[in-house]
């Protein structure tokens, strides 16, 4: 039997299903404690790696992806269409201070490399603040691109969370074979 070769899109999308989930975002999935009912708000989501391996763990809750970037949002919402078909996730383009999230209040809200919280976060963390439940958790985590700027990224992380009224729960640096990887769990203050 004659077969045909795949064309450029097919082996793209063959690609994409077969492909590996980067153990940095494993890692982060199961440093989150989901619960099958949590409102959880992505910040930065990319191409909607994570967002899919979360979605996946929820069963009542739902799922909020946000980023700055269309071609992002596009990638994260194609990769996620049947969670977003179902209403288990939404995927927007927009950047945390100006997102129109109405009055939707999140259980946890997360960050995997959104450099805003280490560098000038004040309206991200105050907008952060307001959007989080009583109970809600922020989770910040980052793969710095040197070793050298893991313990000053830290520092500053912490730091930036005390200053804008946070209570940091854990702080922790972990590998994953030679990387470094942070990770933050914050609630706020009162």
């Amino acid at each position: 039997m004659l077969q045909m070769a795949a064309s450029p899109k097919q082996r793209c999308r063959r690609r994409m299903t077969v492909e590996k989930v980067p153990p940095r975002f494993q890692w982060a999935l199961d440093q989150l404690n989901l619960q099958p009912s949590d409102r959880i708000l992505e910040i930065g989501c990319g191409r909607g790696v994570l967002l899919s391996l979360i979605v996946g763990k929820l069963t009542t809750g739902t799922i909020t992806a946000i980023d700055r970037s269309e071609k992002m949002v596009a990638a994260a919402s194609k990769l996620n269409a049947t969670a977003v078909a179902a209403g288990r996730a939404e995927v927007m383009t927009a950047n945390l201070a100006n997102a129109d999230l109405g009055e939707q209040r999140f259980s946890k809200i997360l960050a995997f490399n959104v450099n805003v919280f280490w560098l000038k976060p004040q309206r991200e963390l105050a907008t952060t603040k307001r959007l989080l439940r009583p109970e809600g958790s922020l989770h910040l985590f980052f793969d710095p691109p040197s070793p050298a700027q893991v313990e000053p990224m830290l520092v500053k992380l912490k730091a930036n969370l005390d200053a804008s009224g946070f209570h940091t729960q854990q702080a922790e640096i972990s590998e994953i074979g030679t990387t470094a990887l942070i990770r933050v769990k914050a609630a706020p203050l009162g």
